[in-house]
């Protein structure tokens, strides 16, 4: 059986070398998982443009929560919400849960084990209370405060929109 014979064309090295470009860009923004890095990188912008005030589905429209990334969201999905009469705080994250292994600051104690996601986006809203009824409805929260962490380290904050945590 013979070997075929391959001719190497400019045209068809410069083919190879660009399939083989486009391929490891493929591979660096989707090795974390789904959405790309470049999606996680825009996030910052994105609560820049926040105000405080702004009602929830203004804040969802900016910040494309729950809204596949292919067109034009962030593919943060809501995981977790708690509040009282006054306060009302979500918790959206952008990649699956994970086991994550912390150091205690001290250092005598052992490690604790805790269950969280790489990139996660915290929001806290004021409830309105518009007809004098117990529960608010989203449109009438109003935003007071953001923060987009990765990793537990906060990336983006934003700025002016917090009285007191």
């Amino acid at each position: 059986m013979r070997i075929p014979r391959v001719r190497f064309t400019v045209r068809r090295l410069m083919g190879l070398v660009a399939a083989v470009a486009v391929a490891l860009l493929v591979v660096m923004e989707f090795r974390d998982g789904l959405p790309p890095r470049f999606v996680i990188r825009s996030i910052p912008g994105r609560v820049a443009q926040l105000e405080r005030g702004m009602s929830h589905p203004q804040v969802s429209e900016i910040l494309g929560l729950e809204r596949s990334w292919i067109l034009g969201g962030t593919g943060a999905q809501f995981h977790m919400g708690s509040g009282n009469a006054r306060t009302r705080y979500d918790t959206y994250i952008f990649r699956p849960l994970r086991t994550v292994t912390l150091e205690q600051p001290d250092g005598t104690s052992s490690p604790v084990r805790i269950v969280q996601s790489s990139a996660s986006l915290q929001l806290r809203f004021r409830r309105d209370y518009p007809n004098g009824g117990w529960f608010s409805s989203r449109e009438s929260d109003r935003l007071e405060w953001a923060s987009f962490s990765i990793d537990g380290r906060t990336i983006a904050e934003r700025p002016g929109t917090c009285d007191a945590k």
